[in-house]
């Protein structure tokens, strides 16, 4: 599962599952959205 956070002038995702962490940063919302929905396909959490 993937949380958002706000951090600075940036936008945060941490995705974690089982043995799985992970976290990236970008400049807007829509990047770290994009990002997160990806690797959660790639890694069969949706």
């Amino acid at each position: 599962m993937a949380s958002i956070r706000k951090r600075q002038n940036k936008w945060q995702v941490r995705i974690s599952r089982e043995k799985l962490e992970m976290t990236k940063t970008f400049h807007l919302k829509s990047q770290v959205q994009l990002w997160a929905k990806e690797i959660e396909i790639e890694k069969g959490n949706i």
